[in-house]
């Protein structure tokens, strides 16, 4: 038998078992949270896509770039399996560790649902104060290379990183993505408006908030032309209304199915068309093997290459909100996507015609950061975090809960797996943990106000 078959079959058995995994911790846990998102994710990027990939790669599928990677690297796939299954296996231990969540809950001091009465005003005060700084800061951004015209002309280049062929030097650059301070504000007021909807309460002012800062990201989203960025937004609102209206029951996840399935085969194949980066998708499975090809690539140039940054990018977390001028140009730092790049591109993103970078993916950077034990501390911060993020969207209003619910499932879930480099994660998710940052503040104020009188 050919060995990229039985590597074919051994990815689709990972991802069996990784789904079953997961299934049995539902079922003993009585609920669904973030972590087992995750894993089911990660069954199905490291096991059910890498089976495809090969598959795919071996038929023709691939460009030569990939292709010459994948094929012929069989003796790397076992690396690959056994490391998936490392990590998964770390997050679910400590997902599973008793004590560890009895830690969670008594220094998670909220009690659930604090701010569904009084406070929703408050909250939305939070969103309009975010509303005007994004549109702020968007204004002056665009100002700097002549207005919005020109900055939707300057699009490609400013994406590509060819700013040595932009004539206008841009010192606002770095308001760029306060300017997604919006996307935040979109989502508090849908989930206001949801919750009114049901309480019946008043829901004009929540609703002109959502649609202003509906279309303020839109145009953001559209300036920066990506496509799973401008995807993964728009489907957090009908996500986000499905958690609140069914849960996660069987109504759920059927809707759920057919969403995805319209994303997959129509919305992302035709963005190209509707961002103007080319024309519409005519063979869907070479362009899927094309695009997913990366995390598996980044793993064996990981392999070949196998120095270590001994933990360097977690530590640097608080440094990513930094803009590049001061942590590239300045401070000379560079991320794990970076090295990447380099090693399979051979040079930097906007250096000797390289349009794009290679993000490092959560298992190749888990391996990055230190090999085997790189994978177990990682896997393990991991499933600290999403256990967290879990437990405080959960406490709080009906109906933000939900939204911003949705929010983490397809940004702190699903896109970690093939984009898991932490400064790409702080970067596309800046607005996302300000806005939480603010709400958590809010409540440690009302609570203590509450126990002071």
């Amino acid at each position: 038998m050919n060995s990229i078959y039985t590597y074919i079959y051994l990815g689709i058995i990972f991802g069996i078992f990784v789904s079953f995994g997961t299934l049995f911790r539902i079922i003993l846990n009585r609920k669904v949270d973030l972590v087992d998102w995750f894993t089911l994710a990660f069954g199905f990027f490291n096991g059910f896509s890498f089976a495809f990939i090969l598959w795919s790669t071996n038929n023709g599928k691939n460009d030569w770039i990939w292709s010459q990677w994948l094929l012929g690297k069989s003796s790397y796939y076992p690396a690959f399996l056994a490391s998936s299954l490392l990590f998964v296996m770390s997050v679910w231990f400590v997902a599973s560790i008793k004590d560890f969540k009895v830690f969670i809950k008594k220094y998670d001091n909220f009690k659930p649902r604090t701010l569904v009465k009084s406070n929703n005003s408050r909250i939305a005060v939070i969103s309009w104060v975010m509303l005007v700084a994004a549109i702020f800061s968007y204004y002056v951004y665009a100002s700097g290379y002549g207005g919005f015209t020109n900055l939707l002309k300057f699009a490609p280049l400013i994406r590509s990183g060819r700013f040595d062929l932009i004539e206008i030097d841009n010192p606002w650059t770095f308001l760029s993505r306060v300017g997604s301070f919006a996307f935040f504000s979109s989502f508090v007021f849908f989930g206001l408006f949801l919750h009114k909807l049901k309480h019946k309460g008043a829901k004009t002012l929540d609703f002109v908030g959502f649609l202003i800062s509906f279309a303020v990201s839109f145009f953001i989203l559209y300036s920066w032309l990506g496509r799973i960025a401008l995807v993964s937004y728009l489907l957090v609102f009908p996500i986000g209304y499905l958690i609140f209206k069914y849960g996660f029951s069987f109504r759920f996840f059927l809707w759920l199915s057919i969403i995805v399935v319209m994303v997959v085969f129509v919305a992302i194949p035709y963005m190209n068309v509707f961002l103007k980066r080319g024309t519409p998708v005519q063979d869907i499975q070479e362009f899927y093997t094309k695009e997913m090809s990366f995390p598996y690539v980044s793993f064996i140039a990981q392999l070949k290459n196998s120095t270590y940054r001994n933990m360097k990018d977690i530590l640097m977390i608080p440094l990513y909100i930094l803009p590049d001028s001061i942590f590239k140009d300045s401070l000379n730092l560079d991320t794990s996507s970076d090295v990447n790049t380099m090693r399979i591109k051979g040079a930097l993103k906007g250096q000797d015609n390289v349009s794009g970078e290679i993000p490092a993916d959560i298992l190749t950077f888990s391996f990055m950061q230190g090999g085997i034990f790189g994978l177990f501390a990682v896997g393990i911060l991991l499933g600290i975090c999403l256990l967290f993020l879990d437990s405080f969207i959960s406490k709080l209003p009906a109906g933000i809960s939900e939204v911003l619910y949705a929010y983490a499932i397809i940004n702190f879930v699903v896109l970690i797996i093939p984009y898991g480099d932490p400064r790409h994660i702080v970067l596309e998710n800046i607005y996302f943990i300000f806005g939480m940052l603010a709400l958590y503040i809010f409540k440690c104020i009302h609570i203590e106000k509450n126990r002071s009188g």
